[in-house]
């Protein structure tokens, strides 16, 4: 076998392991940001759901507020199909 493909097969090697690290990586994040994404989603939904309930005594600044941070955690998600089409 040449120097070359030896160098070849190792920088491979190399760059496989790396992207093996980085997937690991990508799946913790994944999962911390679900976690995170779940929670914001929970405080938010619990909020609206005591506005709800006490809606004669609800201001529209804290429905708004709802909305915008609702909107907010939205804009934040990416849909599985936008990394999909960044990989083309």
């Amino acid at each position: 076998m040449s120097t070359n493909t030896t160098e070849t097969k190792r920088d491979f090697k190399s760059s496989f392991a790396e992207l093996e690290q980085l997937a690991d990586e990508v799946r913790v994040k994944l999962h911390l940001a679900g976690m995170d994404a779940k929670d914001a989603f929970h405080d938010i939904t619990k909020r609206a759901a005591e506005i709800g309930h006490n809606v004669e005594h609800a201001t529209e600044s804290a429905v708004n507020d709802l909305v915008a941070r609702l909107r907010k955690l939205s804009e934040q998600l990416v849909a599985p199909d936008d990394i999909r089409n960044d990989a083309d």
